[in-house]
């Protein structure tokens, strides 16, 4: 084993409650409401009771989505945690079948960071071609109390069945708020209450300690954290923000990773949907042509493929052409619940130090694709669509 990956940089607490009657739910909620006076939160009165009366009346319909995130009030930030806090509450006590109720750490880049901390069976120093998988920033107040939750759990179980999540966060940065989403789901649609604040890369930038102010320290304090001398490669994960004054704040991220790490980083990139030409065309510019590894789904591919192509669409073109296509020399992953396809648009033996991959490139590449679309099910079709024979 010769490879570490980073995880970067943020982390939540998805709230999920499932529910047979919408509409009965928010009725009730709304009661409970009434008799307390509201919210503390006008924003959070106005947004949330006005989504609740819409869900009793029609039920849910369609994906509903309540961002109450944008603030700049202190007190009126404060008051929108504390009714956060009185929803769950409520939630809580009408649904009353625990599989139907659950809270689990989000943000993607805390989820890939547990689930490559699972696969290693929860313990770093064990005989495994798996590589060292942790995270590396934000654990706010929500992330804390969950993963000391879930200590307490593992602390009545035997020593094997323990699942050590606490470990999977190895460059920790305490912050003291609160982000989190909250999911009503029904049969086909939900309702997502999200509250964001927390996880912006500013809150890294202005992080200070003993070592200095922002991202030297925090990129310090990850080499300190590398396991060991002898990898060959050092994973770096990153998920491009739709805000440019975030992703400016990633770019001076990555510089600082780079001057510290040098010949041993591997930039890998999860792109997001695009929803701004100039944060798009930013993104191509400055991160995916930087990168060693991109994935993408279908949509964004074809986004790419669009930004990139002087004739503009192009649906004459499969998904893989369009893959192809794009300038990047990069290992490059489309995945899609059809199946997934990739593209070396690089040489990849500069990138993957596995010996299984030296003995046999091919097995070892369709094996890894596999693995990454989450081969049980996501990667098992092959489809016409995907451009594949």
């Amino acid at each position: 084993m010769s490879n570490v990956i980073i995880w970067m940089h943020q982390s939540t607490v998805d709230y999920t409650f499932r529910i047979n009657e919408p509409g009965r739910l928010c009725a009730n909620i709304l009661d409970k409401l009434k008799e307390a006076n509201g919210f503390k939160s006008s924003d959070f009165n106005k947004k949330v009771i006005e989504k609740l009366r819409e869900v009793q009346e029609n039920g849910l319909s369609e994906d509903n989505r309540v961002d109450i995130s944008k603030n700049e009030d202190k007190a009126e930030d404060d008051a929108i945690v504390y009714d956060l806090g009185i929803l769950r509450k409520y939630l809580d006590e009408e649904i009353k079948d625990k599989n139907d109720k659950s809270a689990q750490i989000g943000g993607n880049p805390a989820i890939s960071a547990i689930r490559g901390h699972y696969l290693r069976g929860g313990r770093e120093n064990d005989e495994t071609d798996l590589p060292v998988s942790f995270y590396a920033g934000l654990v706010p107040r929500t992330v804390r109390t969950e993963l000391n939750k879930q200590q307490r759990e593992d602390e009545t179980l035997p020593v094997f069945r323990r699942r050590n999540i606490e470990s999977a966060f190895k460059i920790p940065i305490p912050l003291e708020k609160s982000p989190q989403t909250i999911s009503l789901e029904g049969t086909d649609h939900k309702l997502m209450i999200i509250y964001g604040p927390g996880r912006s890369l500013s809150d890294i930038e202005s992080y200070s300690n003993d070592e200095g102010v922002g991202f030297s320290s925090f990129v310090n304090h990850i080499c300190a954290g590398l396991p060991g001398p002898n990898f060959k490669r050092i994973v770096v994960a990153i998920t491009p923000p739709y805000d440019e004054k975030e992703l400016d704040a990633l770019i001076r991220l990555m510089d600082e990773i780079r001057s510290k790490l040098g010949d041993r980083l591997v930039v890998f990139v999860g792109t997001n949907k695009f929803r701004d030409e100039s944060v798009a065309r930013k993104v191509t510019y400055q991160l995916l042509s930087k990168a060693d590894i991109i994935s993408m789904n279908r949509d964004e591919a074809r986004y790419l493929h669009k930004l990139y192509s002087l004739k503009g669409v192009d649906e004459s073109k499969t998904i893989a052409q369009k893959v192809r296509e794009l300038p990047f020399r990069a290992i490059k992953v489309c995945h899609s619940s059809h199946g997934a396809i990739m593209d070396l648009g690089c040489m990849p033996e500069h990138i993957v130090t596995s010996k299984k991959f030296n003995e046999n490139p091919a097995e070892f590449l369709e094996e890894t694709l596999t693995l990454a679309a989450d081969g049980a099910t996501y990667a098992v079709a092959t489809n016409a669509e995907l451009g594949r024979s």
